[in-house]
């Protein structure tokens, strides 16, 4: 078994909802939970940011989220659209995102249990958000 590391991930912010796709090699451990989450950070104020997530939970159990850091919130939002072997798309409420915009950075973060095991970056990961 190999463990799961991106091979792409891609958010889409235009229209409503905003989707993340998620694209991946290895193996997904069955025994464990799985998040896929797109970590987004203000531009002008860093200390608001949050996590858009989908949790997938060993019984199969597919939870999507965003989880505030401060002040420390979990809302449950959004739906998972497409999951096949290696490909995952969650839509979220483009309301939920423009909480931390109208500019934001954004990187993916691949956990499996408690372990950080990949993260995805663009060069130029910087959205602003049209009215």
């Amino acid at each position: 078994m190999t463990d799961p590391a991106f091979t792409s991930v891609s958010f889409e912010t235009e229209g409503d909802p905003v989707r993340a796709v998620f694209r991946w090699a290895g193996e997904l451990n069955p025994q464990e939970t799985t998040t896929f989450s797109i970590w987004i950070k203000c531009t002008p104020d860093p200390d608001r940011n949050a996590l858009l997530s989908t949790e997938i939970t060993p019984d199969g159990t597919i939870r999507t989220y965003r989880h505030q850091f401060k002040p420390r919130d979990d809302r449950d939002c959004g739906r998972v659209v497409e999951q096949t072997d290696g490909r995952l798309v969650a839509e979220f409420p483009r309301a939920v995102v423009a909480e931390y915009g109208p500019t934001f950075s954004w990187w993916a973060l691949l956990q499996v249990g408690n372990d950080d095991v990949d993260t995805y970056s663009l060069e130029k990961s910087s959205v602003t958000l049209a009215e």
